[in-house]
């Protein structure tokens, strides 16, 4: 059975009633569009990842966690090159005249600019999710860290 309101058709509304053995409705989506996954989308395979993003566009649910991902993901191959030069680049600036610097010392360095990274990547994941800049510009941050820390350490040394 089903019945429906409906505001429009007279004073205080209509009520029809229908009566069927068995009822079907059609509905625009697939059982396939809906299937939204919950949970972290750092955690994602890449193609889940972009289909997540896709069907969550698709079905108007919010998609920029996983568009800030899916940047993140994209741009962490290329942020070795510059932090690799940057460590580099800091050592050799770093080394006093006719003494090498200790292992500790290095160690040091190599902890103090893993930190600086970290802390301009969590910087970068939190403005590119709040929307105040784009995803990859978000996810771009660590690395253009890392270069300019690359081009200042190299630039003199």
């Amino acid at each position: 059975m089903e019945t429906r309101y409906e505001l429009y058709g007279g004073p205080g509304g209509t009520i029809a009633e229908r009566r069927v053995g068995v009822l079907l409705e059609r509905f625009p989506e697939t059982p396939a569009d809906l299937e939204l996954r919950n949970g972290r989308p750092r955690q994602l395979p890449w193609r889940q990842l972009r289909e997540q993003v896709r069907r969550r566009e698709k079905a108007g649910q919010r998609a920029r966690e996983y568009e800030v991902a899916l940047s993140e993901r994209a741009a962490m191959p290329i942020q070795v090159v510059p932090a690799a030069l940057a460590g580099l680049g800091l050592a050799f600036k770093l080394q006093r005249p006719r003494r090498r610097m200790p292992m500790a010392g290095a160690v040091a360095l190599g902890m103090g600019l893993s930190m600086l990274l970290w802390a301009a990547s969590v910087i970068g994941h939190a403005i590119g999710m709040s929307g105040a800049v784009e995803p990859w510009v978000g996810a771009a941050i660590p690395g253009a860290l890392s270069a300019l820390i690359a081009g200042l350490a190299l630039w003199r040394a």
